[in-house]
């Protein structure tokens, strides 16, 4: 829950997390049977909630989401519902890409990101920049969900932020 002063930071580029689970199975409970089958549960973010007292995201705060079919994953989560991880051959949907360019900070850099819940799950193709500032990654599992395994927030960065675009950044609840 969150605790102290509400903001939001204004994300300039994409930030979205797909959650592919059980409503795509082509066969109930048969591994690999999973498709693509609109609406396409997607959460994209134009702006995050955070606790300016100790930079920590408020995940759940979907004020500044577009959300797409019945979306319920945090800020950084995505989930797979094909099949366990070690299962090579199945097609996976689900995607996460998170990135803070041109806010002057980034998620901490020692944030560990991996499996939150779910059976036989873990994450597939992790990249983060040398900067710190893009990650994305996509998840597999059989039903299960990845991202950060602990609180997220932000630290400040050396990016320099134009002094036009400084103000717009962080915005206060009104």
């Amino acid at each position: 829950m969150q605790r102290g002063p509400k903001e939001y930071v204004t994300l300039k580029y994409e930030n979205s997390f797909v959650q592919h689970d059980d409503s795509n199975w082509l066969s109930k409970y048969e591994r690999c049977t999973s498709t693509f089958t609109p609406p396409l549960k997607k959460a994209d973010f134009l702006k995050v909630a955070i606790n300016i007292e100790d930079m920590s995201v408020n995940g759940t705060d979907y004020t500044f989401a577009v959300p797409t079919g019945d979306f319920s994953l945090s800020f950084g989560q995505t989930a797979d519902c094909a099949a366990e991880k070690s299962r090579k051959n199945c097609f996976r949907f689900s995607s996460a890409k998170i990135n803070t360019r041109g806010t002057g900070m980034i998620f901490d850099p020692t944030i560990v990101f991996g499996k939150v819940g779910g059976w036989a799950t873990g994450i597939l193709d992790f990249q983060r920049s040398a900067d710190g500032a893009e990650v994305s990654f996509r998840c597999a599992g059989w039903c299960g969900k990845c991202g950060p395994v602990e609180e997220m927030k932000f630290i400040l960065t050396t990016e320099a932020v134009p002094v036009s675009e400084a103000q717009s950044v962080i915005c206060p609840v009104k």
